[in-house]
């Protein structure tokens, strides 16, 4: 489960930028397969809206968090980057 909170600063009419951070937690039966309980990251990314009720957006995070709750195999650490695009509609 994720959660962010991204502020929304408004370049121009149109284009806009996005910072804020994100939290989550593995809500999954937990077993030997499972890496983390819990990731901390900050998200970034710009959208751009094409008139009052369709937009499209892309944004990139990164997790701070450590993921292995162990050791795995030779890798002690890592920690999750992702990239996002989306579309958005207001109604």
């Amino acid at each position: 489960l994720q959660v962010g909170v991204l502020g929304n600063i408004n370049i121009t009419k149109q284009l806009f930028a996005l910072v804020g951070p994100q939290v989550g937690v593995n809500i999954t039966e937990r077993d030997n397969n499972d890496y983390y309980n819990y990731d901390v990251a900050g998200v970034i990314g710009i959208g751009y809206m094409f008139n009052e009720n369709l937009g499209i957006d892309a944004r990139y995070g990164y997790g701070f968090s450590n993921i292995f709750d162990r050791e795995f195999a030779e890798i002690e650490e890592a920690n999750n980057r992702w990239f996002q695009l989306g579309v958005s509609y207001k109604m």
